[in-house]
C-alpha cells in the first residue's frame, strides 16, 4: 500500500523517483505544476490515513508548465528564421561585418529567447558560390559569430548556442543569378535537440517534510461530549470553593425536591442536618420569619388544654 500511494503521489510531476521505507516516504522529481507538493500530501494522507511521515522534493520546471504556453524547440527556430527572413538584417561583402540597422531584428530575437534560451539552437551561416571553399567555410562561420555576438550585447541568453560555418555547401536557389546568389547568402537557426537544457536553469527543489493527518493544535482540549457547551461563569457568580461551603436550600416539601433540575443539586448535606423530618409544621400565628430576632406567643393552658396521660404503672 505505501509503494502505491507513493507511485500515485508522483502523478503531479513529470519525472521523479519514490523511496519506501517502514519509517519514511521520500519523493523527489521535476515538475510543471507549482502546487506538485502540496497534491503529493494530498494523495499520501487520502491513502495512507493519519500518521505516515514524508519528505518531498521537488523542483518546478516553467518549461513545463502548460499554464504558460510556452513554445517548444521547433516552434522556437521557426519563428527565429521568419523574423531573419523579413528583416533588412544582412553584411558588407566579402565581410563578416553586419550591415544596415539591425536593431528591431535583434530586438525581436532577444524577446523571443527569452522562452527558447534553454534550447541547443545553432546559428548557421551561409555563402553564394563565389570564391573558393575554405574562404566561404570561414567568411560564413564569422558571420554567424557575428550574429551570436550582437545578440549578446542585446542582452539575450546566448548561452546554449553555436555558431557555425557552411559556406556554399547547402544552396536553397540557383547560384547562376543574382538572386539566386543573394538568396544563398543567408543566415540561418536549426535546433540541435528537441529536449530543452533544464539541469543549470531550474530552481532550487521545494523541500517539504510532515505526517499526514497532523492535529492543527495538540494544546486545545477537546470536549468529552461533543454536543456539552461549556458557559463561563456570569458575573458576581461564586467561585467554586464558596459553592462548597454554602450549600444550596434544602426544599420545603418531597414535591419540590423531586422537581428540582438534576444540574442544580446541592452539595452533599452537613451532618448536622441529617435526619431532619420532611414533613414541615405550618408557621404559627404571631412570628416573624423577617424579624431579626423571632419572638413566639406565649400561650396560657386552660381547661380544654390537652394533658399527658398517666404512665401505665405509674403514680401519675
Amino acid at each position: 500500500m505505501r509503494v502505491i500511494s507513493g507511485l500515485e503521489a508522483m502523478s503531479a510531476l513529470k519525472s521523479g523517483s519514490v523511496t519506501v521505507t517502514p519509517d519514511l516516504i521520500r519523493i523527489s522529481g521535476i515538475s510543471g505544476d507549482q502546487q506538485a507538493s502540496d497534491h503529493a500530501a494530498a494523495v499520501l494522507a487520502a491513502r495512507l490515513g493519519a500518521g505516515a511521515h514524508y519528505e518531498l522534493s521537488v523542483r518546478y520546471d516553467r518549461r513545463l508548465d502548460a499554464s504558460l504556453g510556452l513554445p517548444d524547440g521547433e516552434d522556437c527556430v521557426a519563428q527565429m528564421n521568419t523574423i531573419m527572413s523579413e528583416s533588412a538584417i544582412g553584411f558588407e561583402p566579402n565581410k563578416s561585418v553586419i550591415a544596415g540597422d539591425p536593431a528591431e531584428t535583434l530586438a525581436g530575437l532577444s524577446a523571443l529567447l527569452k522562452d527558447c534560451a534553454d534550447f541547443r539552437i545553432e546559428i548557421g551561416g551561409h555563402t553564394d558560390a563565389q570564391g573558393s571553399d575554405a574562404w566561404n567555410a570561414e567568411l560564413s562561420r564569422n558571420r554567424a559569430q557575428a550574429v551570436l555576438t550582437a545578440l549578446a550585447a542585446e542582452g539575450a541568453n546566448v548561452a546554449q548556442m553555436t555558431p557555425r560555418g557552411y559556406g556554399e555547401s547547402q544552396p536553397v536557389a540557383s547560384n547562376d543569378t543574382e538572386a539566386g546568389r543573394e538568396a544563398n547568402r543567408r543566415i540561418e537557426f536549426r535546433l540541435l535537440s528537441d529536449l530543452p537544457v533544464t539541469q543549470g536553469t531550474l530552481s532550487a527543489p521545494k523541500v517539504t517534510s510532515g505526517v499526514t493527518g497532523e492535529t492543527a493544535d495538540p494544546e486545545t482540549p477537546a470536549l468529552t461530549d461533543p454536543g456539552t457547551v461549556v458557559q463561563p461563569p456570569h458575573k458576581g457568580a461564586p467561585d467554586a470553593a464558596a459553592a462548597l461551603l454554602s450549600p444550596a436550600p434544602i426544599p420545603a416539601t418531597p414535591e419540590a425536591a423531586a422537581s428540582a433540575p438534576a444540574d442544580h443539586a446541592s452539595p452533599t448535606i452537613p451532618p448536622s442536618v441529617v435526619g431532619v423530618s420532611e414533613s414541615v409544621e405550618p408557621v404559627p400565628d404571631g412570628l416573624d420569619l423577617d424579624a431579626e430576632t423571632a419572638t413566639v406567643p406565649v400561650q396560657t393552658p386552660d381547661d380544654d388544654t390537652p394533658r399527658p396521660q398517666p404512665r401505665p404503672g405509674g403514680d401519675g
